[in-house]
């Protein structure tokens, strides 16, 4: 875990008391990151200590193969460091009626903050192969301990067990609405409601 704790700014596009700020983190990110996105975008995270600014936005159908980056992602773009958070769209519209939900920005931050996520091409299948065996030993791969002890260094202990519980709801009804997630569906609740009793333990 990091020795100290970055200053985080988020903005989103739906609030619309907070327009002007969201314009302005906007204009701090890269035409990569604008270019890959196009206007998917919803919101934007300013890391101190970051080099990129973080756009968050709504992910292209079919763009995930797994139920749990289905929903949510820590990503890179190009050859060059582009940051994004990518949402499933009902993850989003969640989101935007809970602000509880919105907790998860801090945990994928967490993911590039601490570094989980790099510009190695087996990065994906390296982190998918961990929390398989993880999952087989009974246990929560290390990258999502470490992101949820972040996020929970900013939101606390019982808004972090508040989302995941409603993640929890949201990764059901994705499940029914796409069957191709179904056989998965156990898995993820699994794991789920063994990272609410590591935090639950550990705070």
């Amino acid at each position: 875990m990091p020795e100290t704790y970055p200053k985080i700014d988020i903005y989103w596009s739906f609030e619309k008391d907070k327009a002007k700020e969201y314009k302005v983190a906007f204009s701090h990110l890269v035409f990569g990151q604008i270019d890959a996105l196009g206007d998917s975008t919803v919101g934007v995270a300013i890391v101190e200590g970051m080099r990129r600014a973080i756009p968050i936005a709504i992910a292209k159908p079919g763009l995930f193969s797994d139920i749990s980056s289905r929903l949510s992602m820590a990503a890179l773009f190009s050859d060059d460091y582009f940051p994004a958070i990518l949402l499933e769209q009902m993850y989003y519209d969640a989101m935007r009626t809970n602000p509880v939900v919105r907790t998860n920005i801090y945990h994928e931050i967490g993911h590039f903050f601490m570094k989980h996520v790099n510009r190695n091409p087996d990065n994906a299948r390296e982190i998918a192969a961990g929390r398989a065996e993880a999952h087989q030993k009974g246990e929560v791969f290390w990258q999502e301990r470490e992101a949820d002890a972040f996020a929970c260094h900013y939101v606390g202990k019982e808004t972090m067990i508040a989302h995941l519980t409603e993640l929890k709801r949201v990764t059901r009804k994705l499940a029914k609405i796409d069957r191709q997630f179904s056989n998965e569906l156990s898995i993820h609740l699994e794991e789920i409601d063994q990272r609410i009793q590591l935090i639950q333990q550990a705070f």
